[in-house]
């Protein structure tokens, strides 16, 4: 089985017979955490919080650490009138207008990357009725992707 660290971490966790299948890197992703939590005690609740974090937020991953949202103009297209920010009283200041309803959403951090620049991948539908449902797809998408690298500066 391993070293002492490790049988602590299956007493603990029960999951012996579940690690016997995982990947190499994820054995050595959580002695890495156990050896480090044994002299960090703090850093062993840290991992163990966002363990369960990512199991219960389906998101977890592409949320990012820089807290960043998007808000644009309802009526807009095209990308015009769309600021970032990472402050809620800023966002709030800016939706409660009243000439202009806004659209507001978490901004995906770790979005796709290709070739060092963000893309997007549009798909034509349209739904002709709603019961029974009956949708038509366009057979062909299409990707866009920007004129300049992506950088979060």
């Amino acid at each position: 089985m391993g070293s002492e660290e490790e049988e602590d971490y299956y007493d603990e966790y029960g999951e012996e017979d579940e690690e016997a299948d995982a990947d190499e890197e994820e054995k050595a992703r959580k002695l890495a955490i156990v050896k480090l939590g044994n002299k960090y005690p703090e850093f062993a609740q840290a991992c163990e919080l966002l363990d369960l974090l990512k199991a219960k937020y389906p998101q977890f991953g592409i949320d990012g650490e820089r807290n960043i949202w998007i808000v644009k103009p309802a009526g807009s297209s095209r990308g015009r009138g769309i600021v970032l920010y990472r402050n809620l009283v800023q966002i709030l200041d800016i939706c409660k207008q009243k000439e202009t309803q806004y659209i507001c959403q978490k901004y995906i951090e770790n979005t796709l990357i290709m070739k060092s620049r963000k893309f997007d991948i549009r798909q034509w539908v349209l739904v002709t009725s709603w019961n029974p449902l009956t949708i038509w797809m366009y057979a062909e998408p299409y990707i866009r992707f920007p004129a300049s690298d992506f950088n979060f500066e």
